[in-house]
């Protein structure tokens, strides 16, 4: 477990229309970060890995869908220079969709018989960016062959005993594992620990792969064409056709 300690705060202004809750709190129930993460009225506690850093990150919701704002409080172990300070912050910004401008959508949703009960059931929800491939292509692994129950069992066990947990603002968050962590694993007590199978050998070659660097970052492949990213991600370990669409960031 890593304490963490608050090291800077900023503001986030998504484009509006933008709904907090529905987009940070998907109503599917997948996650911003982790799926241990914690909502409670209009607060988010979740905690990633950037980079090198190790954050914790507390996201509170200040504005309505029509006039939005979000602080961000970033909680980590060593300082934070002012170069990652505004990586970060671009990053997130982009992680939470807040520049997603979606009114042209909304106005196109309105005139139709089908679009309109989706525009008035989930108003202001934007879409979410991943900020790594790791734990996207290990959740697209874990999603094959398996009833979605089970996929998620396998992702909870998968985080639990290898992940690392941020303990911030009285909150304790149980966070993804880094491709570091698990290319020093053995395939078998990866599959005997966390009862994915044939799954573990995939994952721990994915890890590697991903741990010798040079592989595309998640925006890198967004500025690809989508059939060009696509063919990026049929490199990685375990991942074919519909694996790849999963974690194609199109």
């Amino acid at each position: 477990m890593t304490s963490l300690t608050l090291k800077f705060s900023f503001t986030i202004n998504p484009v509006p229309p933008y709904s907090f809750s529905f987009t940070l709190k998907n109503p599917a129930g997948w996650s911003l970060f982790t799926p241990f993460e914690i909502y409670e009225d209009g607060v988010l506690w979740t905690a990633t890995h950037f980079d090198t850093l190790f954050a914790g990150l507390k996201m509170t919701s200040t504005g309505t869908i029509e006039d939005p704002g979000i602080i961000v409080d970033v909680y980590a172990l060593k300082p934070i220079t002012p170069e990652l300070q505004v990586r970060l912050k671009n990053s997130l910004e982009k992680a939470v969709g807040a520049e997603q401008d979606l009114r042209e959508f909304y106005e196109i949703a309105g005139n139709d018989s089908i679009l309109t009960h989706v525009r008035d059931d989930l108003y202001g929800m934007h879409d979410r960016f991943p900020v790594s491939i790791f734990p996207e292509a290990v959740l697209a692994i874990l999603l094959q062959m398996a009833p979605l129950k089970r996929s998620n069992e396998m992702m909870a066990s998968f985080i639990l005993s290898y992940g690392e947990t941020a303990e911030f603002d009285g909150k304790k968050i149980y966070a993804w594992p880094t491709p570091g962590k698990i290319s020093g694993v053995y395939a078998e007590e990866l599959a005997a620990k966390c009862k994915v199978g044939y799954r573990a050998r995939s994952i721990v070659k994915l890890a590697k792969k991903l741990e010798e660097g040079g592989f595309p970052t998640t925006e890198q492949l967004l500025d690809m064409h989508p059939e060009e990213a696509k063919k990026f991600l049929l490199k990685l370990p375990g991942i074919g056709d519909s694996s790849a669409d999963i974690i194609r960031p199109h």
